[in-house]
This record gives C-alpha cells, sequence and structure tokens, in this order.
C-alpha cells in the first residue's frame, strides 16, 4: 500500500538514501525542503529543519545506533546533515499535533 505525503511531498527526486532507528525511518532530502520521517504508528511527516533549499543537496545517510544520530552525506551541501533521532525529539504527524492541541485534522493526509 502507499502512504500519502500531503503538503511538501511534490516534485522529483525528493529524497534520496533511507535508514531505519528507533523504529522509524529517516531519508534524505536531495531536492526537498526537508527530512521525510516514516513512523509506521503515525505516518510519514516531512521535517523542515534548516536544511537549506535547492537541488542535490545531500545523498545516502547512515544511522548511528551508539549515540541515536542519523549522518546525511553532502552532495551539493558545504555540511554534512546531522539529524537526532531520538524519538522524544522527532517530529510529529501534523495529526498528531492537531489531536495534542484538541483539535481535528481536515484531511487524512498526514
Amino acid at each position: 500500500s502507499f502512504l500519502p505525503l500531503g503538503p511538501g511531498g511534490e516534485g522529483g527526486g525528493k529524497w534520496d538514501g533511507i535508514v531505519a532507528l528507533n523504529g522509524r525511518l529517516y531519508c534524505c532530502p536531495r531536492n526537498a525542503a526537508g527530512v521525510l520521517v516514516v513512523d509506521p504508528e503515525e505516518g510519514p511527516v516531512i521535517w523542515e529543519a534548516a536544511v537549506g533549499r535547492g537541488a542535490n543537496k545531500y545523498m545516502g545517510c547512515i544511522a548511528d545506533e551508539r549515540n541515536g544520530l542519523v549522518y546525511c552525506a553532502p552532495l551539493d551541501a558545504d555540511m554534512v546533515l546531522k539529524i537526532d533521532a531520538d524519538p522524544a525529539h522527532a517530529p510529529r504527524s501534523r495529526a498528531k499535533m492537531l489531536e495534542e492541541l484538541g483539535l481535528r485534522a481536515q484531511t487524512s493526509l498526514l
């Protein structure tokens, strides 16, 4: 089956490389404005941390289970991207954030 991405999932070549850590999947942002994080229980969410805009930023990633970090290799970016994969710091889905605020999501995309 397929999981719809919702806003921010348009265009081509968005992510390049995927790694599993702490029960989630992390996708390296190549042309996307953020890291794609897929939680099997909450669904996908695009984590728009400071990865910048533009094309060919990062390509490929690796997880370090010792410290709970994901590292993305720079393609045209100037630095290695370091992602804190601690579940307490990870992004929540749009639906989960609305639920915590006592609101109801108008769509089921995220």
